[in-house]
C-alpha cells in the first residue's frame, strides 16, 4: 500500500507521503504549462471515512475543495475512519486500577492506497 502510479509510463514523483508525519502529503515544486506550483504540504486528516483529493488550480496553487473545478487532478485516496484507542495514562484511582483514556490514532497514509496522475506536460 501507498503510492500508485495511474499512468507508469508517466510516474508523478512530485507527490510523496510526508515521513515525519505521515498524515500530510508533500507536493515537491514543480513546472506546468501555465506557470509553477510551489509545492506544499497537505493534512488529511479532516477527510478520514471519506474521500480526498489534491488538484492543482490554473494560478500554481493547490487544493482539496472537491465542490468545484480544477486546473489538474494530482492524486486521490478514500481515507479510512477515524481510529480510536485506550491508553493508560499512569494514573491508579482509588480501586488501584490503572486509568485510562481513549485518544484518536494518528492518520498513517502509508498504510492506505494513494493514485497520483501524471503532471500536465510542459512543452
Amino acid at each position: 500500500m501507498a503510492i500508485i502510479q495511474h499512468d507508469t509510463k508517466k510516474p508523478n514523483e512530485v507527490v510523496n507521503i510526508d515521513q515525519a508525519n505521515p498524515g500530510r502529503l508533500v507536493i515537491s515544486p514543480f513546472s506546468f504549462p501555465d506557470g509553477n506550483c510551489s509545492g506544499g504540504k497537505i493534512d488529511l486528516a479532516q477527510f478520514q471515512g471519506g474521500p480526498a483529493r489534491v488538484y492543482l488550480d490554473k494560478d500554481g496553487s493547490l487544493s482539496t475543495d472537491l465542490c468545484r473545478d480544477h486546473y489538474w487532478l494530482l492524486a486521490e485516496c478514500v481515507l479510512p475512519e477515524r481510529q480510536f484507542e485506550q491508553q493508560e495514562t499512569g494514573i491508579v484511582d482509588e480501586q488501584g486500577q490503572p486509568v485510562t483514556m481513549i485518544v484518536e490514532r494518528p492518520l498513517d497514509l502509508n498504510n492506505i492506497d494513494i493514485t497520483v496522475f501524471p503532471l500536465p506536460e510542459v512543452d
